[in-house]
């Protein structure tokens, strides 16, 4: 059977990015810009904390930030290593989030004013410290809970020094007819002027998928990480590579690049309709290899297609397309 996507969801490219980046941008760089401006409203000047810094979606935050003025970006992750790759991005100071006496670096970090925005991807007692560092009027915004417990806050708190807390989630913009794919195209736009820089950080076989999950839950991976489709038809990956053509009688891209950690926006080259498509083993057993729904330990695998693309349809060609959020972020501190 054709796999069919509608146009909406779907962004063109310039030749000259490679796929490994291109893939890096969808899913990561509209929720850096989204929890940017329309949460977190920033204004020029603004102070911003951004936490899993080194991320896929911290390190385009911290540039997106430099790049729509704030005034001042402070990094939050969580080794030496990170440290170097967040002041590369352009973080203006940077906090290592497991040493000593935290909160007394994150006074300091804004001589004692306070975050204007914190953009906080982890919770917890991180997420605690951070809302209690907000300058009046600030906002935080929460988009994840890599550390597996939540913010809670109690409304008086807010009210006692104006502050607002609010959440996000991607699938909310891509409820909106166009939403999506404008935002893609203002990120890809960026991208080719130079002004934001998509980081692989490691490119794992689709074999080996488990690994990169647990390279995200191992907090040592930096940027974004993707699998690779590839290889003779006699290996396992080649095999997987023939399973999903002969299944989908499609032919996967031939950089056979997946997103490990989200569905993604499908970028395609002006002059081709490729595709990323996420699959998962229970909405389509035919079609998920059992080697990669092994190797991914159960979770959802995302392919990359030659798909045909219309101009019709909507958010519910997403969900038909069996493109779901996978169960783990590679965006922990």
């Amino acid at each position: 059977s054709d796999l069919t996507i509608a146009a909406a969801l779907v962004t063109r490219i310039n030749d000259g990015l490679d796929a490994r980046r291109a893939v890096a941008v969808p899913n990561q760089g509209a929720t850096a810009l989204h929890v940017l401006e329309t949460m977190a409203r920033l204004k020029q000047g603004d102070v911003v904390a951004v936490t899993a810094a080194a991320g896929g979606v911290g390190g385009l935050a911290v540039q997106l930030a430099r790049h729509l003025g704030a005034g001042a970006v402070v990094a939050l992750v969580s080794s030496a290593q990170k440290l170097e790759h967040a002041r590369g991005l352009g973080a203006d100071v940077t906090v290592d989030v497991t040493s000593a006496g935290l909160a007394n670096q994150l006074r300091d970090a804004t001589s004692g004013r306070g975050f204007d925005v914190v953009l906080d991807s982890v919770g917890g007692e991180l997420a605690t410290l951070l809302f209690d560092s907000l300058a009046p009027f600030g906002r935080l915004v929460s988009f994840g809970v890599a550390s597996g417990m939540p913010l809670t806050v109690a409304s008086h708190a807010m009210m006692k020094r104006s502050v607002s807390v609010s959440g996000f989630h991607l699938d909310a913009v891509m409820a909106v007819p166009g939403r999506f794919s404008t935002t893609l195209a203002r990120l890809y736009g960026l991208v080719d002027l130079g002004a934001l820089t998509p980081f692989v950080g490691l490119e794992i076989p689709l074999e080996l998928a488990a690994d990169a999950h647990a390279a995200m839950e191992s907090r040592r991976s930096m940027g974004k990480i993707v699998l690779s489709v590839g290889g003779a038809a006699g290996s396992e990956n080649g095999a997987v590579r023939h399973h999903l053509e002969a299944a989908q009688g499609l032919k996967l891209c031939p950089e056979g690049l997946l997103d490990a950690g989200h569905h993604v926006g499908w970028p395609v080259r002006a002059h081709a309709t490729r595709c990323v498509v996420t699959l998962d083993a229970a909405r389509h057993p035919g079609v998920v290899h059992p080697p990669a729904v092994a190797a991914g330990a159960g979770r959802q695998v995302e392919v990359g297609f030659v798909a045909e693309v219309t101009d019709r349809g909507g958010p519910e060609d997403h969900a038909a397309a069996g493109a779901h959020r996978a169960g783990g972020t590679e965006d922990r501190p």
